[in-house]
């Protein structure tokens, strides 16, 4: 399957505010009162390209509850819940090598734990590829919370760059 263009998100202090709707301990009782950033669901019901959900979960469970109280589900084309930080960049390698986009954007509020994840998995793919057709990448800063604000870089990606899906771990569960 190609798309023109695919997002992947990830669900923590990206699509709502965790810092603050969240307590250390009491996450099982906030989560029932979570709500997203305001536009989120805007956006993701007029983003007319492929959107991708990956998120890791330290709590059972926990992840797919955020996502079912904030509705945000029937938006996304796809959903991954991954346990380890390996199993994250897996589903990254999986979502980019089902959609081989033209363009693709990662929105997260961690640089060390999305947007470098995927920069050097598009490393990995560009190994080899003549400099000529290296992908401009472009750095934005988006809205709240202050203290951890979501970077969105724009990467052009050309499908050799991209893997098989079964080059990919099958590890990270889709939900």
């Amino acid at each position: 399957m190609r798309a023109d263009r695919l997002i992947i998100f990830d669900l923590d202090d990206t699509l709502f505010d965790s810092t603050n709707q969240m307590r250390a301990g009491y996450e099982s009782e906030d989560v029932k009162h979570i709500t997203p950033f305001p536009g989120v669901l805007a956006f993701l019901a007029s983003f007319s390209g492929k959107k991708a959900l990956v998120t890791k979960e330290t709590t059972p469970g926990l992840q797919q509850q955020k996502v079912d109280t904030l509705g945000v589900r029937r938006f996304f084309d796809d959903v991954f819940i991954c346990q380890t930080v390996e199993e994250k960049k897996s589903c990254f390698r999986r979502v980019l090598a089902k959609y081989h986009p033209q363009k693709s954007w990662v929105v997260g509020d961690r640089l060390d734990a999305e947007i470098d994840q995927l920069q050097e998995l598009i490393r990995k793919y560009r190994a080899g590829e003549p400099s000529s057709s290296s992908a401009s990448v472009a750095r934005a800063m988006l809205g709240p919370p202050p203290s951890k604000r979501a970077l969105l870089r724009t990467v052009g990606l050309s499908s050799s760059m991209l893997g098989t899906p079964a080059s990919v771990s099958p590890r990270c569960r889709r939900v």
